[in-house]
């Protein structure tokens, strides 16, 4: 039996990981990232509608499917943001913080997961590694839905991993299985083919197909129910048409597929450049530059936690865990010429347990040594090392990083600033036009003003220009010349983070 006290150790090692995670995650959350996504504010809004209303942005009764930018969003994010919404109200710090808790989520049950592989230690680093690798804490700052997938699947990967000892937890496993796919697109691609290899696994194990195994396959085709329904009915085909290359011949499209997933496993995606700085990549919101998914002491101890795995195949659960490394570049590979760290984002669980089990065969080598001082030496060259990696990504995420994404291929800096002077002067306006170079514009008035308070407050460019009436735009600087034809008199100025001129408010006066 486990002591008190080593009950109470285990609680206080794992409170002070999640510690260490949350405070990682929280500080700076509303200015960092530099602005807020669309993607952000449509989920936002959407739980902030269902939770005043019982209607979504269109009226629609408790959907589970929601309409947004010409295509569906999936539930799970939208509904687990109204307790956080209902608590502080609709604004980016709400909508951020459900994602870190997720984030949270997403921590403590890959540490349960490898406690069922491995040993408590091993648990532990697995904890500490996915509290401070860069891919885990970019998109658990982000209140977009890419970290719902890997929180959710989590809790059914612990229990599908518990399941080896009582089969009845499996249904359970299903359950969070099908759960996730109502998370994030790829998670409708890689739960199916997880959830079978574990079938087939139990199956081999137990020597027959079992009421318990029927139980969970029947729970999780329930799932699936919905998703073949909107499917059929081209709701959920909207997406995929969206993100997959349809100019391409088939064998092209499969010479891209094989190469996008090859990448995945790419040193430069992994460990040096990350999604951002992989070649042909141009969108700065997906990680930070000269600096991998993963920091760089990730790559021996994943190495060494491979080589352990691979020699273990016969181990089933942690073949669980290289069957899922596999899998983790599906969602990305079959959709784009990626790599991308957002549709791939359930890598974070195999690449930190197989890191764990490496750091801890690694520590296991240097206390077998015989010389103590050498144990000390090693122990502070690796503490170093990960200190030192750890300022340096801080230092690029936190500075530097907000000042060169905060434009259009990053996170769109403006909307939030715009819409608080729109609301401040909108009774001395007949009209208030944000012109709309961002993604999915009109969702900032929305979210902004979801009161609608602002009934003068619109999307529009030069063309809406008329002089007989008092007008109010707010436009980028290289919109400007094409208000060449009017005078105009700026009432402000709006910086980016890095102190470059964004946006220009200003009133026109008349024709010139």
């Amino acid at each position: 039996m486990i002591s008190h006290n080593t009950r109470k150790t285990n609680l206080l090692i794992i409170t002070i990981i999640l510690f260490l995670a949350f405070s990682i995650r929280v500080f700076d959350l509303e200015n960092n990232p530099p602005g807020f996504f669309s993607d952000e504010a449509a989920i936002g809004y959407n739980a902030y509608k269902i939770l005043k209303t019982g209607k979504d942005e269109y009226g629609v009764p408790f959907p589970i499917f929601f309409k947004s930018f010409g295509d569906y969003r999936l539930p799970i994010p939208i509904y687990a943001n109204i307790p956080i919404i209902a608590l502080f109200g609709l604004n980016e710090r709400s909508v951020r913080l459900t994602a870190v808790i997720f984030g949270l989520i997403s921590i403590l049950f890959t540490m349960l997961s490898t406690l069922e592989i491995a040993d408590k230690r091993t648990a532990y680093l697995a904890g500490l590694l996915l509290a401070i690798m860069p891919w885990h804490i970019h998109f658990s700052r982000w209140g977009a839905e890419s970290i719902y997938f890997p929180a959710i699947f989590s809790i059914g990967l612990y229990f599908y991993l518990k399941s080896f000892i009582n089969l009845r937890l499996l249904s359970i496993s299903s359950l969070f299985y099908g759960l996730s796919m109502y998370t994030y697109y790829p998670a409708i691609i890689i739960a199916p083919i997880f959830l079978l290899k574990g079938l087939i696994t139990l199956y081999i194990i137990k020597r027959k197909f079992n009421k318990f195994l029927y139980y969970s396959l029947f729970t999780f085709l329930l799932f699936c129910l919905p998703l073949i329904y909107s499917y059929k009915a081209g709701n959920l085909q909207s997406r995929w048409k969206n993100i997959i290359n349809n100019s391409l011949s088939r064998n092209e499209k499969i010479q891209n597929s094989i190469f996008s997933y090859l990448n995945h496993f790419s040193p430069d995606f992994l460990f040096i450049k990350g999604d951002s700085g992989f070649e042909g990549q141009f969108i700065s919101r997906h990680s930070v530059r000269e600096f991998g998914q993963l920091h760089i002491f990730y790559l021996p101890l994943l190495l060494i936690g491979l080589l352990n795995g691979i020699s273990k195949l016969d181990n089933p659960k942690l073949f669980s865990v290289l069957i899922l490394l596999l899998l983790y570049p599906l969602g990305s590979a079959l959709t784009s010429a990626g790599p991308f760290a957002t549709r791939s984002v359930i890598g974070l669980i195999p690449l930190t347990i197989l890191s764990a089990i490496g750091f801890n065969q690694l520590l296991n080598f240097i206390f077998n040594l015989k010389q103590k001082y050498i144990h000390v030496s090693i122990g502070v060259l690796l503490f170093g090392i990960i200190c030192f990696t750890n300022y340096f990504y801080f230092f690029a995420f936190f500075i530097k990083y907000p000042k060169y994404a905060s434009d259009y291929w990053g996170w769109q800096y403006g909307p939030k600033s715009i819409m608080s002077y729109f609301i401040k002067e909108k009774n001395n306006y007949d009209d208030l036009y944000m012109t709309g170079n961002f993604n999915a514009p009109d969702i900032f008035l929305e979210f902004y003003d979801p009161e609608n308070e602002c009934q003068n407050c619109k999307i529009g460019h030069f063309e809406e220009v008329n002089t007989s009436r008092k007008q109010l735009f707010a436009a980028r600087i290289e919109e400007l010349p094409k208000f060449k034809a009017y005078n105009y008199k700026v009432k402000k100025i709006l910086y980016y983070p890095s102190n470059i001129v964004a946006f220009y408010i200003f009133e026109i006066t008349g024709n010139k």
